[in-house]
């Protein structure tokens, strides 16, 4: 099925190239080429989906700020034509955790997710490191001026035990995601961007040891 979607996302590309002339039609086929990215993307998730508890975790020490930067580059250019902002000042400090490369589907997801869900011409996500103090742990915030996630839904969201087969799309990337920040040992919270009301954005709190206490408990 992704080769079939790769094929129709090729010719898609080329009939968008020859509608530069018609904006009508040029705006539908970017909305064709966005869903069947979109499509393509799902299917590689349904796909690590469906491995990764079969798969052994093979960690690395990874750098955090560079795992981040890569991710925000790469969403960017999901959206060239959009006015998009993603605020991230990375920390003087090398933050490495212990993890595979895979743990970059963690923040592409909910970074693709906080800047979809936006209504507003202007689409603005902020990103933060935090390393916790005494914990030995670090703490990634992701926060978004969408319309958020109400109370009721916050501590059911990430919860999801159906089947893949069973699994609306919409719950596929998060499923993802909660599977990898399970994988690497680590945390998962949505918030309220502004405290007490969800209506001005999400916040979504990434919580994991660093390699430094990964390789401590280890010995």
């Amino acid at each position: 099925i992704a080769n079939i979607d790769q094929g129709i996302y090729a010719f898609a590309e080329l009939a968008d190239r020859e509608s530069v002339d018609n904006p009508e039609l040029h705006m539908y086929m970017d909305g064709i080429l966005r869903h069947i990215q979109r499509a393509i993307g799902l299917i590689g998730a349904v796909r690590l989906l469906s491995t990764l508890r079969h798969e052994p975790v093979q960690p690395e020490s990874l750098s955090l700020n560079d795992v981040l930067e890569d991710c925000i580059d790469s969403v960017l250019k999901e959206f060239p034509k959009e006015d998009v902002s993603i605020k991230f000042d990375p920390p003087g400090e090398e933050m490495l955790i212990s993890a595979e490369p895979l743990v970059s589907h963690v923040f592409k997801n909910i970074l693709d997710n906080a800047v979809r869900h936006q209504r507003r011409e202007k689409k603005r996500v902020e990103v933060d490191i935090i390393r916790e103090p005494g914990d030995g742990s670090v703490t990634v915030s992701i926060s978004d001026h969408g319309p958020g996630v109400p109370d009721t839904m916050k501590s059911t969201l990430l919860q999801r035990s159906e089947p893949i087969s069973d699994m609306k799309l919409t719950g596929i990337g998060l499923a993802l995601v909660k599977e990898l920040v399970d994988r690497y040992h680590g945390t998962i919270e949505i918030m309220d961007r502004v405290e007490g009301d969800h209506t001005q954005g999400a916040r979504f709190v990434i919580t994991f040891p660093t390699a430094e206490v990964v390789g401590r408990t280890k010995s």
